[in-house]
């Protein structure tokens, strides 16, 4: 997904096809630019490239490139919100008690990883493109600023955490509690090759953040660009071939 950006050429109808692709990948409902700018004052910039352009990537602006997604990670708080309130009232009536278990099997932690990991690129490469020319000299570009520092802390941290987390209670992995919890992180891994087999989500999200960074820092080298894929390629199938990971041999 991430290979159009890199330094090439893209005739105009491949690029309308992955600029089409990257809107649904980034989950990029709605064109929220104009509610942006009014609401923080925010000027529009540059794009990286013109291959950034393209694909949808038209501003460095953190906001701008993330779209309705970061609706999705708002609203995440909010729901843990709502359900400490709803375990408030969760005797008072039934409807309180279903809201309860159907908001904390949703919030606590699938709904989240499973949000991360589909995103995890398109996060990655908007915090890239924000943090070299962060700003704090307005509110619209303090506000902006700190989304991109907050969001690379997530990507860099939460993630890994909740490997760890796998990881460190593997006897309990099969219970209906970790499969409810932390289900997301292992459902298709073959658990009884051992705790190697992590290491195939692990690499999976280093694996796009090295993607971003070939695309993003070294924009205007091809052969680095190459060089990293090909290199992160040749990990993931020697990873892959070393765990046999997966349930299906598909």
């Amino acid at each position: 997904m991430i290979l159009p950006l890199c330094k090439v050429d893209l005739p105009a109808s491949a690029a309308k096809f992955y600029n089409t692709i990257f809107q649904i990948a980034a989950f990029d409902i709605y064109d929220l630019g104009d509610i942006i700018d009014s609401l923080l004052d925010l000027e529009e910039t540059d794009p990286l490239t013109e291959s950034f352009e393209k694909i949808g990537f038209e501003s460095r602006g953190f906001l701008h490139n993330m779209g309705t997604m970061i609706f999705f990670y708002v609203l995440y708080p909010f729901l843990i919100l709502v359900h400490k309130i709803s375990m408030k009232f969760r005797n008072c009536s039934r409807c309180c008690r279903k809201t309860q278990s159907k908001l904390r099997g949703l919030l606590y932690y699938n709904w989240l990883i499973a949000t991360i990991f589909e995103s995890y690129a398109i996060i990655a490469l908007c915090c890239l493109i924000q943090l070299p020319v962060m700003s704090f000299e307005t509110y619209g570009l303090s506000v902006q600023g700190l989304l991109a520092i907050m969001f690379s802390l997530l990507i860099m941290t939460v993630p890994f955490i909740m490997l760890r987390h796998a990881v460190r209670n593997f006897h309990a992995l099969e219970t209906d509690v970790m499969k409810r919890k932390y289900g997301a992180l292992y459902e298709d891994l073959k658990l009884a090759q051992g705790k190697m087999v992590f290491l195939q989500p692990g690499f999976f999200l280093v694996r796009r953040l090295m993607l971003a960074i070939a695309v993003v820092v070294a924009y205007d080298t091809l052969i680095v660009q190459i060089f990293i894929i090909m290199g992160q390629s040749i990990i993931a199938v020697i990873i892959a071939n070393y765990t046999r990971p997966f349930k299906s041999a598909r």
